[in-house]
């Protein structure tokens, strides 16, 4: 029966730690969400065959639940006559969990049907290039702590089970 408890203890804690690795990894996966979200939106502008709507239906259905919650922010705001959406409104949906991605992501969306295409291009392209240096600025962050809370969740199973022998 001892030995059960030790097992559960080590799996138990390593799982914790697994799983707030996970967590540190899904901040960077939600900057890469935010990126192919404007890849969209350029597609769409380049195109210039779709409307606003339009490209946030395509948005929404070529993406993931995060993505869809976060369209249907917008298009809320855009019912409302305004595109804009408020940062806590944008990191509550989950689609992207780094403010600083968010504030590059959000600022893009402001601009979208306000001026000519050109410059709507020019924007997103540039906060695109924003949501890429950000990328490479928070992998190897993110990647060595969610490594360190791997790690952590098995060496505190090892010392829980020393510990417990």
């Amino acid at each position: 029966m001892k030995i059960i408890g030790i097992v559960f203890i080590f799996v138990s804690l390593s799982a914790a730690g697994a799983i707030i690795g996970e967590n540190y990894l899904s901040v960077l996966k939600s900057i890469k969400r935010a990126e192919n979200f404007l890849n969209i939106l350029l597609i769409g502008l380049e195109g210039g065959r779709l409307s606003v709507s339009e490209m946030l239906e395509s948005a929404a259905k070529s993406g993931d639940e995060e993505t869809v919650k976060f369209v249907n922010i917008l298009k809320g705001g855009f019912r409302r006559g305004s595109l804009a959406a408020s940062k806590q409104d944008a990191l509550k949906s989950n689609f992207c969990k780094d403010e600083t991605a968010v504030s590059s992501l959000l600022e893009a969306i402001s601009i979208l049907g306000k001026c000519s295409a050109e410059e709507q291009i020019d924007k997103i392209k540039y906060c695109r290039e924003n949501l890429r240096k950000r990328y490479a600025a928070a992998f190897p962050v993110y990647s060595q702590k969610a490594k360190l809370s791997r790690s952590s969740g098995i060496l505190a199973g090892l010392l829980a089970a020393v510990i417990l022998i």
